[in-house]
Order: C-alpha cells, then structure tokens, then sequence
C-alpha cells in the first residue's frame, strides 16, 4: 500500500534518513546538514511484536550507548511511520526508548506487553493489572487463573421478602420458594457458599398476592404449592412447576376450594407423576381436610379428606401407596390411599384404601407437622399440648402403619410456653426436626429462641437427642431439608423475622 506523507524525512550529512516528522523536529539534537526533502509516497509497515531499538529509541549504532530494545526488534525502517509519527500498536513493540547518550544514538526501548489473560479469568495479567472480570464475592482465584467457590461448613444467605419452604438435590443446588412483594419466588441457592445463583418469579392472572410455600424436586422439574389472594376470593390454593435448571415457569394455577380461605400445605410427587396435596379449605366457620391429586401436567382435583373441624399438614408417599397427615377434632388422622384409585379430574371421588384411628400425643391438642416415612414405619414431628393455651411440647412419634399404633415418642418440653416442632427430615441415619422454643403466642417469634435437632430413629421416653443448635439469626426455624451426599448439610429456613434467610448446618450440629 502506497501512502503520500508530506515533508516527511530529514537528511543528516552522511545522507542517511533520520526518523522524525513535523512534530518531532522541536526536541530533536540533530547536528542537520543537507536539504529538507518531502517525499511523494512512502510505504507503509504495520508493526509487528518485534520492536527495535534504532527505530523508537534512536540509532543505537550511532550513539556511544544505544541499546537494544528488550521487546525484539520491528522491520520498520526509519522515516516511515504514517502521519502520526508514531505506530499504532507502540506496546507491541516495546515501549519508548530514552533520548541517546552519544551524539547520535539512543537506548532502545523496555520491551513490549502483551496481556496474557488467554483462558483466565483472574490473576494478573503480564501488564500490571488484573485479567477481567475477576473473581466475586465468595470466590478466590486459583493457580490457574479460574475463580472457585470458597466453600464453607456453615452458611446464611438473605434474599426477598420471606422464604418458607427448601429442598435440596443431592449433588446439586438448594431450592426455596416464599414471596417478592405480590409475587411467589423461588430460588436456587450454591450449596458450598450459599450464593444466590438463579431466582424467577410467579403469579396468576387476576392474583393481588401469591406465596410458595413448600417445594420438592422431580427429576427435571421443580413444583410449588401454596396460596394465592383475588379480589374476588380471600385466599385460594395455588401450585406452580418450573424448569429445575433455568427456574423457567412452565405453569401456575389456582386451586379453588372453599368460600372462604384456602391454602395448600404440603404435597408429594408419586413415581407416575401424580401430585398429592394436603390442605385446608374453609367453609363459613368450618375448616375441612382438604385433599387434592393432580398430575404434572396441570390438571387437579380436590376432595374432602375430614369434612369438619380438620386441617390437612402433610403429604408423602411410598411406591402406590400416598399419605395424607392432618389434625381432626384437635388430633392426628392419617388416611392411606392408592395412587391409581383417585381421579385428577372432576368429579373425583377418593376413598382411603385405609386411615387410623384418632392419636393423641397430648390429651388437649395434637398437630402434626413434618413427617418421613422408613418402611412400615411412619415418623411424624409436631407440636401437642395437654393445657389450653399456648402450653405446648414438641412430640416425634413413630407410628407403625400396619396398625396405626404409637410404637415410640420422644417428647421435648423445655419452657413453660410454647416450644415444638414444625419441620422434619432425614438422611437415613437420623431425624432432623426445627422449631421453636419460649414462644408467648406473638405473631411475629420474637420471644422465641430457632431449633434444630437430631434425633435417633429409635425413640422412647428415654430417647436423647443427639445434638441441639440453635441458628443465631432465627425467632424460629420452620422449614428444613437434608443433602444425602457425602458431606451433605442440613439447610433451614426461617419463620418471622424481616426478610427471607436460608442456613445451613452441619450433620454434627454445627450452625452459624
């Protein structure tokens, strides 16, 4: 390429071309002898990686000192640079020589730097800075240059307005659904550091409010039962599905059960992929069992479990056979149906294939509230009272479901108000169950002291629990979920408080 450079090169007296332009002959010390020429054309060079000392630092040859420059050396021959005066790329070819110490010559430059940031994302970078874009919160960089979680035993982590619900997949990430504002949220949450790495949020049309409160992993989907608010009704049952890996909302409906409020509580996915829930649905002054079998394509049917006085808390299940848990008359009833029997489009009769009789673990009211089922025998957690009042003890009771008889309890009373169970879960090797202890009745926990403890699966009056811990920053503990992995935690979620907040323990009890 053929570049026209006007008044371009200056002669010395031995003929020879001296790098310079118009801008450079104030500063230059050259001992000029000849005639200015200006050259029509000159050629034009791109620079290379390779630098030289006589072009940027001067004539190393002609001065009593000139050096090399230490970034190599650059085929551009003096004078030939296009108007600028100087190359468009200096830093590949060595910075800027010193002006000569001879009469003539020049030190060549220090050398060029290439940024070496090539399959890094931190570290330094050759050139006296860092490779982009560098490491965040909770990450340190490695040798090679990668940013790794820093993991941690134990772990708290906040995020919107409330989170009542977690599970955990094994292997993989923590999941929680609670409330943003108006909408349902969920979340998923590193297991080694508790980062928040995805959230989405939820609703329905015509919705005034929506809130997740239980959720479970099924294969590749995550499902949410809860409540939703309308206009036109107080509160309704509401489920929802969402893509495991991208939190993307496949589906969220409302479940109509009653007049007045209605909510979902809890629900189990059955190996044919049927949903059982568990709830509550008002009538005017009249609380019903409510029960509801849907399928994970959205459809959904509700029927009464207990028509008067109950409540429906639990759902869980074991091959064909589906249990739903609740309160009747202030005591626990548990109803055994098939999975096949019951219909998930209206109308859908459902007949238990088997229920126990009432069981009382206090004489005055008995509420279960968390529940794990290990062969033929049934674990369920929850609080009981033989007072009025707000007098309550937390209970875990083991019930064999061939009977339906209490085959053991482990009772645990430690104040004078009000302290129980309201969650519970296992690894295989023991029970994990969270609550609340020194509670007065107030609507906000704030006079209650968070638990989490583990239990053994043989259990009696005797029964002794094998560690205590209670999460600092929790009023009560309402949720909990276990890693079955090797190394798994124990992650909790909080009920009250200001703002939503996951922990996660330890399987030795250790919790921040």
């Amino acid at each position: 390429m053929e570049r026209h450079v006007p008044c371009c090169r200056l002669f010395a007296s031995d003929g020879s071309a001296i790098l310079t332009n118009m801008r450079r002959t104030a500063r230059a010390a050259w001992a000029l002898v000849g005639l200015v020429a200006c050259a029509e054309s000159t050629p034009e060079h791109k620079a290379s990686n390779e630098g030289d000392a006589s072009v940027i630092g001067g004539d190393a040859s002609a001065g009593a000192s000139g050096n090399g420059g230490a970034g190599g050396t650059s085929p551009l021959e003096a004078g030939v640079w296009p108007e600028s005066g100087l190359p468009d790329v200096i830093d590949a070819g060595g910075a800027s020589g010193s002006g000569g110490t001879g009469a003539t010559g020049g030190s060549g430059g220090s050398g060029g730097c290439s940024p070496q940031c090539v399959g890094k994302q931190c570290g330094p970078d050759s050139c006296g800075a860092t490779c982009p874009p560098g490491c965040g919160p909770s990450q340190a960089c490695s040798a090679a240059g990668l940013c790794e979680d820093v993991c941690t035993d134990t772990w708290q982590s906040t995020a919107v307005d409330a989170i009542h619900a977690v599970a955990v997949d094994p292997g993989g990430r923590v999941y929680a659904a609670g409330e943003e504002g108006t909408l349902g949220w969920v979340g998923a949450f590193s297991t080694c550091n508790g980062t928040l790495e995805d959230s989405a949020n939820f609703t329905t049309a015509n919705a005034t409010k929506i809130a997740g409160n239980k959720i479970a992993v099924s294969g590749a989907s995550l499902f949410v039962t809860g409540y939703l608010e309308s206009a036109s009704d107080p509160r309704n049952g509401m489920w929802a599905k969402l893509a495991k890996s991208t939190l993307a909302v496949s589906f969220t409906q409302g479940l109509y059960g009653g007049t007045e409020s209605d909510e979902v509580w809890d629900f189990v996915v059955t190996p044919s992929n049927n949903l059982w829930m568990a709830g509550v649905s008002h009538l005017p002054d009249d609380p019903h069992f409510w029960g509801i079998k849907g399928t994970t394509s959205g459809a959904a049917c509700g029927f009464p479990v207990v028509s008067s006085a109950a409540q429906g808390r639990i759902a869980l299940g074991s091959g064909a056979d589906v249990y739903l848990i609740g309160m009747a008359s202030n005591q626990m009833v548990i109803k055994r149906y098939d999975d096949a029997a019951c219909s998930s489009s209206g109308p859908c009769p459902c007949t238990p294939s088997w229920e126990s009789s009432p069981i009382s673990i206090g004489s005055v009211v008995t509420e279960p509230r968390g529940a794990f089922l290990s062969g033929t025998s049934l674990y369920v957690a929850g609080f009981a009272s033989d007072l009025a009042g707000v007098q309550y003890f937390g209970f875990v009771s083991r019930i064999d479901l061939t009977n339906g008889n209490v085959m053991g309890a482990f009772t645990w009373d430690p104040t004078n108000l009000g302290d129980g169970f309201l969650a519970m879960d296992s690894d295989g090797q023991r029970l994990y169950v969270v609550g609340l202890r020194g509670w007065d009745g107030g609507v906000d926990f704030a006079s209650a002291t968070a638990v989490v403890m583990a239990l053994p699966f043989s259990l009696s009056g005797t029964t002794s629990p094998e560690w205590i811990a209670t999460p600092s920053s929790m009023d009560a503990a309402r949720d909990v979920a276990v890693d079955t992995s090797v190394g798994g935690g124990v992650y909790v979620t909080r009920l009250g408080g200001v703002g939503g907040l996951v922990v996660r323990c330890t399987k030795s009890g250790d919790c921040p």
